[in-house]
């Protein structure tokens, strides 16, 4: 969540938690006798209680499924079905995709321009690095020189070690950066964030713009 705070915003924050550890301030909860002191862990959007996304988006906009519906579902350039509307597709599902095929098939990439859903077999959400831009860098003044470094690209992601060059550029929010992953990366989807660590140290994060082989 901190990668994309500029240098200058970190400089007048302050985390009232400090030094504690998770298990201490759930220790003083109790003590205090705090009614979320034994809440379970949140994964997924808070707001969205039930997790059902397509639902919310359903009930906030009810107009999108209409304006976006009846697309195209695409496999290896031709057309095998008719999606519900992009937005309620992410990279990676597998699940509910309405298509009759004798393999599992995956979404592999979302064209919102041409308002077409990709999908194809699991190995081809497996790809060998990333574009991103908006980099915004918290421990180095630039990254032109390149450096191995741990990356995330979602949030409970498995940490997975790649080398990353900052292309051009700033690293405060105007950058873009390369990014090539020691051994294939399932799932990389654009537009959220990369970040990336050294140990326990945030050096960074980006925008996912694009993928390659």
């Amino acid at each position: 969540m901190l990668w994309n705070v500029t240098q200058e915003s970190l400089s007048r924050t302050i985390f009232p938690l400090a030094d504690l550890t998770k298990e201490e301030v759930r220790e003083i909860g109790h003590k205090h006798g705090l009614k979320n002191a034994a809440k379970g862990e949140s994964f997924e959007i808070c707001f969205i209680t039930d997790n059902n996304y397509e639902r919310f988006l359903k009930h906030k906009m009810p107009a999108l499924e209409k304006e976006v519906a009846g697309g195209e579902i695409v496999m290896n350039g031709e057309v095998i079905g008719e999606h519900q509307g992009f937005p309620f597709y992410t990279i990676g599902k597998r699940k509910g995709l309405g298509i009759a095929h004798p393999d599992p098939l995956y979404v592999t990439s979302i064209d919102y321009k041409e308002n077409k859903v990709i999908v194809g077999h699991e190995k081809e959400l497996y790809h060998a690095g990333l574009h991103a831009s908006k980099l915004n860098l918290i421990k180095y003044d630039n990254l032109l020189s390149g450096k191995q470094l741990t990356v995330k690209i979602r949030y409970k992601d498995t940490d997975e070690t790649g080398f990353v060059t900052q292309v051009d550029g700033s690293g405060n929010g105007e950058g873009r950066i390369k990014i090539e992953f020691e051994k294939p990366k399932r799932a990389i989807t654009p537009g959220q964030s990369v970040v990336f660590y050294e140990g326990d140290d945030l050096v960074g994060g980006a925008i996912i713009d694009e993928v390659f082989n």
